[in-house]
């Protein structure tokens, strides 16, 4: 009996072995000629039976080569949903493979599908930081964008990015329109138009859509100082319910309400400052910023002081000719201070020590950490925090980069720039405000009206 094993168990082996060698022979013989024949259906635009053949070779090896050409298989048949799934899938299976993002980067492109292909891009972007066709793709991707038409008269920017939008020719009274005989020429004499302001996001949604004559958020969100159309002021919170009030001054001006809980009047064209409960300190000045990273700027005359939120009611020297104040009011901020002593500007940090030796013709208050305008004869560049020159002076005028763009000025007209000095948005608007986090701004036409522009690169990332 065990005589008869062995021979049976070597037997079996044997035919294992040449089964295996047969197989392997035979495998990538019907392999190639799977491709072979998938290869010359699809040059002669047969691509259906292609797509069979090379599926067919797929299941007896699965390698890159094939996959790419079913892939490029199902883009000749415009079959987009598969052509896109079969890119994906092979992206993550081979990750090293710049062509493969290239290729579904040009489809999100095509499709105008900035939703999926700016982050993507970024992705890629960061993948091959080298490949100079993504380089190039996102370049042009940078220039995209479109313009909402608002058509507000006034636009007000507030550090938390809410916007004061102001429409004129608003008519005030509906009650009185809705009961007019428009039949009567002289009835249109009654109505009342006037302008108003309401308070949006930077997506243009309302924030506050009853009419105001002016609205001040706090920098929280949780409250607003308004002037009603009347011209009173006074605080609400996001219920529109009136929680604060001072109706023993006539104020003519309030700023947002900072997180000192510091608010800015002004009371009789001076400028004081009052709590949130609309108490009015005594100090007044000839000017003063609003609060910001814990220090302000108040002017006495011709002189300015930087002042804290411990000092400010004992101030007593004013060493600066100038204390440069951004668009939100704020002389100081990411700990960046602009003065003007002894004819230059210069650059403090928060504790008012010189950030660097360096002095120039003219400074802007930064509006984040990135560069701000310098001046030098005429025209308009960029430093950064630490004073030092990172474009140079080559524009008409500009404003301080905020989230990787600036607004600049040449030939009368308003575009927009990236950090690299390259334009981005050719010069064509009247006015220009700077550029959001989301990717929008404000810019004014030539009808004098402000329109959203909206650039895919920020708002999709």
């Amino acid at each position: 009996m065990r005589k008869l094993v062995i021979p049976s168990i070597i037997t079996l082996i044997v035919i294992a072995w040449i089964s295996t060698i047969y197989t392997e022979i035979k495998t990538p013989n019907e392999y190639r000629e799977y491709v072979k024949k998938a290869d010359s259906l699809a040059e002669r635009g047969l691509y259906i039976n292609a797509l069979e053949q090379y599926k067919k070779a797929k299941n007896i090896k699965e390698n890159y080569e094939v996959e790419l050409k079913l892939l490029n298989t199902y883009e000749n048949l415009n079959q987009e949903s598969e052509y896109i799934q079969s890119l994906k899938t092979l992206i993550s299976k081979y990750p090293k493979e710049a062509k493969l993002y290239i290729k579904l980067i040009l489809k999100y492109v095509e499709e105008e599908d900035y939703k999926q292909l700016v982050p993507f891009l970024e992705k890629a972007k960061t993948q091959f930081p080298d490949n100079e066709e993504i380089k190039n793709i996102y370049q042009e991707i940078e220039k995209k964008y479109k313009i909402n038409e608002t058509a507000y008269s006034e636009i007000t920017y507030f550090k938390n990015e809410q916007i004061e939008a102001v429409r004129d020719n608003v008519i005030l009274n509906n009650d009185v329109y809705e009961n007019l005989n428009f039949d009567d020429e002289n009835q249109e004499t009654k109505i009342l138009y006037g302008m108003v302001s309401q308070l949006i996001d930077s997506n243009n949604k309302y924030i506050i859509n009853d009419y105001f004559k002016k609205i001040r958020p706090s920098e929280d969100g949780n409250s607003f100082w308004v002037q009603d159309l009347k011209g009173r002021w006074y605080g609400i919170d996001t219920d529109l319910y009136e929680i604060a009030n001072n109706a023993q001054q006539n104020f003519e001006e309030i700023s947002v309400l900072p997180m000192e809980g510091i608010s800015t009047a002004i009371i009789k064209g001076k400028y004081r400052f009052i709590d949130q409960d609309m108490k009015v300190a005594e100090n007044e000045w000839d000017m003063a910023g609003v609060f910001s990273e814990g220090l302000n700027a108040v002017k006495k005359g011709k002189k300015w002081a930087v002042v804290t939120m411990d000092n400010w009611n004992s101030v007593k020297e004013y060493p600066y000719d100038d204390v440069a104040l951004n668009l939100y009011g704020n002389c100081s901020t990411a700990g960046r201070i602009v003065v003007k002593k002894d004819g230059y500007y210069k650059i403090l940090n928060e504790k008012g020590e010189e950030v660097s030796d360096k002095k120039y013709q003219l400074l802007k208050a930064f509006l984040s950490n990135e560069p701000t305008v310098y001046e030098s004869e005429g025209k308009h560049g960029f430093v950064n925090t630490n004073g030092e020159i990172c474009i140079k002076a080559q524009y008409e005028d500009a404003l301080p980069f905020t989230n990787g763009y600036a607004a600049v000025k040449v030939k009368g007209l308003w575009g927009y720039i990236n950090s690299d000095n390259e334009m981005i948005i050719e010069p064509q608007f009247q006015e220009a405000l700077p550029v959001m986090s989301n990717g929008t701004a404000f810019i004014k036409d030539e009808f004098g009206y402000w329109n959203q522009i909206i650039m895919y690169i920020l708002q999709y990332k």
